[in-house]
């Protein structure tokens, strides 16, 4: 599930005729052909993702065919048309798109502010900037509902686009001067060399940076750039590769587009060399040119920046509707056709051969204008009208009725804050008790939790209990964050945030607790996934990646239980719950009543629960927390809940990873137990 560089689809015009090799769109038409295979079902091609590697490399190449033959020696002039042509050839295309997909999301998605803010970004050439800080993992499952998720490859080139003439024109490339090529080309390979640097060494820590940042994806907009220009001097090396079978280098390319996912390094290496190689070994009369040639492959090519575009917001609103069957796939990829066809031929094509304006400068400002309007009217949509365009509102507002969290008893507003604040860490833990508790008897013990949103979601089952049985109760809550003095997210807006608030409410609970107190740590696992990347905000702690903070953080909670134990109290942890591929909700909407993604079988997220499966019974294998009340276990009656009841997951769940407060209230019995084991209820 990968998305594709925004294309150009046809070589400029004015490129002198020699620089223009129709293979190229050949190339172009395999590349969105494995994407969209890709897209379709991820099983049918694990790797076909790869294809938007492959138009990194063909912009490249493409974008330096096309400066090399607008030379000039006046710094403005080059620039303005550098973005004339830039404007020209995505904006149209690109605008249409977003505000059409804007409109169709707002009547299937009840609460579409996210796809309608990547929309907007991806105007602007910003997407990939806000996938990322919103923590996006692009190979989830959850990405495809985003009708805009793809457009992060729109941001990676635009973004390129704001260096790339300055760097032609400070070396001297674009002004032809008598070192220019070759001052580019060893400054082009010095950034080549630093970003597939900077690549394979974020990946493994930090896999969304390395996944969507320009900085990272420059290598292989870079290759592209260095093949052009290396293939217009001839050498021993460039005359050898020129002439190696271009059969065989694409069948090795077909062939890494199975390569498995967790090979992802490996393979985007390895496909953007082999189409290096394919581009300056494909020759007149050889098989593979003829192929990559047809007519009908050409045009696949041509059309593939609209391909792009549309077949991911057909993809994304089927899931939300009817799903993708066997049966959909041909009216599917039809609609996309068309789709595609119709943007081509009536819309890119046309605008980006007309003269906007005779003023130069103008066309850019047209184009500039444009993008800000259709900004405006998205804005509009997320504002005030999404509501109004929903198409089943009645079911939405009884699913709202019955998923809230919210209770009156509990100060959620003042108790809750999360790991992209930057407000000071001076909250007063008192206004956290739960009021019809009961805290002022001093004689009673009390129970302190604490946690991120997985402790908000049992905020009105705490808040029964604790009124019911008179158990002075305090609750805070800090999303997105580990509960740890030493592990932050290296997600936070202040560095250390998330680690201060939890060492806050440690020293508050060390104040105000007394002997046989109870303090239980409420998280999700996901903090400690092999592939996450926390930190240790003081510096004194090497958290490599999750499987190292992991360690450290058994090794945290083991001595902080020590201590409490000295001082008469007690730590407790609660286990994670059943996750599920995609918020549940959506298959109680009339429309998605068809939907094959809305049986219990695609709903379990299968792998993401053996991990917090194996997470839980680690540390409750841990001699500190398996005896009586040292760990409350909410998986198994949350699973048996899941499998007692598969058609009501929506009632169960209020999205993919939280409880509603149906699904809370049903945890009753499994808490009443915990807290006997703890001897806080007689």
């Amino acid at each position: 599930m990968r998305s594709t560089l925004s294309i150009d689809n046809e070589i400029n015009q004015s490129i002198s005729k020699s620089h223009y090799r129709s293979e190229i769109n050949g190339l172009r038409a395999m590349a969105v052909v494995a994407v969209i295979i890709n897209h379709f079902n991820k099983n049918l091609l694990p790797s076909g993702y790869l294809g938007v590697d492959i138009f990194f490399l063909i912009s490249g190449f493409v974008i330096m065919s096309s400066v090399s033959g607008h030379a000039t020696r006046n710094l403005g002039n080059f620039l303005v048309e550098f973005y004339i042509r830039r404007v020209k050839r995505l904006a149209p295309a690109l605008i249409l798109f977003v505000l059409t997909q804007s409109s169709l999301i707002c009547l299937f998605d009840p609460l579409p502010q996210v796809s309608l803010t990547t929309g907007m970004k991806s105007l602007f050439g910003l997407s990939n900037l806000y996938l990322l800080e919103q923590s996006t993992d692009y190979f989830a499952d959850s990405t495809t509902l985003n009708v805009f998720t793809h457009t992060w490859s729109l941001g990676v080139e635009q973004q390129f686009y704001v260096l790339f003439p300055f760097l032609t024109w400070l070396t001297g490339f674009s002004r032809q001067s008598a070192k220019g090529a070759r001052n580019l080309f060893w400054v082009t390979v010095a950034l080549l060399i630093a970003s597939l640097i900077g690549f394979i060494s974020l990946y493994s820590s930090n896999q969304s940076a390395a996944y969507f940042l320009m900085l990272t994806r420059l290598w292989e907009i870079s290759a592209g750039c260095l093949l052009f220009l290396g293939l217009q001097h001839s050498n021993r090396f460039i005359y050898g590769v020129k002439n190696l079978p271009p059969a065989a280098v694409t069948i090795a390319i077909i062939a890494v587009l199975f390569i498995p996912l967790q090979f992802a390094v490996f393979s985007t290496v390895a496909v953007v060399m082999l189409s290096a190689i394919l581009i300056a070994c494909l020759r007149p009369e050889t098989p593979s040119y003829n192929l990559f040639t047809r007519q009908s492959i050409v045009y696949i090519g041509l059309i593939s920046y609209s391909l792009y575009l549309w077949h991911w917001g057909v993809l994304s609103l089927s899931r939300w509707t009817i799903g993708i069957h066997w049966w959909t796939v041909p009216f599917q990829v039809a609609v996309i056709l068309l789709l595609a066809v119709v943007s081509y031929r009536y819309v890119e094509t046309p605008l980006r051969q007309a003269q906007w304006s005779a003023v130069r400068w103008r066309n850019l400002a047209y184009g500039i204008v444009a993008l800000i309007i259709a900004a405006l009217v998205i804005t509009g949509l997320s504002t005030k009208l999404y509501s109004k365009l929903f198409l089943d509102k009645p079911a939405f507002a009884s699913r709202i009725a019955a998923i809230s969290p919210q209770n009156a008893s509990w100060n959620e507003a003042a108790c809750t804050t999360d790991r992209a604040s930057s407000r000071a860490i001076g909250v007063n833990f008192d206004q956290c008790n739960i009021l019809e508790s009961g805290r002022s008897q001093l004689d009673k013990k009390h129970l302190f939790w604490y946690g991120d949103s997985y402790a908000g979601q049992l905020s009105l089952v705490l808040s029964v209990i604790s009124n019911e049985a008179q158990l002075p109760t305090n609750l805070f809550t800090a999303l997105g964050c580990p509960a740890s003095q030493f592990a932050s997210t290296a997600g936070e807006t202040e560095k250390g945030y998330c680690s201060g608030v939890f060492r806050k409410y440690l020293a508050y609970f060390l104040g105000k607790s007394k002997a046989g107190d109870v303090l239980v740590l409420n998280n999700a696992f996901h903090y400690w996934k092999p592939e996450d990347f926390l930190i240790d905000p003081e510096g004194g702690l090497n958290f490599q990646n999750g499987t190292t903070s992991f360690k450290h953080y058994v090794q945290e909670i083991t001595q902080l239980s020590d201590e409490l134990k000295q001082k008469g109290r007690r730590l407790a942890l609660v286990s994670d719950i059943p996750v599920l591929y995609r918020n549940p909700n959506i298959c109680s909407y009339w429309f998605a009543q068809m939907n094959n993604e809305c049986t219990s079988e695609e709903l379990i997220n299968v792998k993401a629960n053996e991990y917090r499966r194996s997470v839980s019974n680690t540390i409750q294998s841990n001699h500190h927390f398996n005896q009586k009340g040292g760990f409350l276990d909410i998986y198994t009656p949350t699973r048996d809940l899941l499998s007692y009841a598969p058609d009501n997951y929506a009632e169960i769940y209020r999205d993919k990873a939280h409880l509603s407060k149906i699904g809370a209230l049903r945890l009753k019995n499994s808490i009443l137990a915990f807290l006997r084991q703890n001897q806080l209820l007689s």
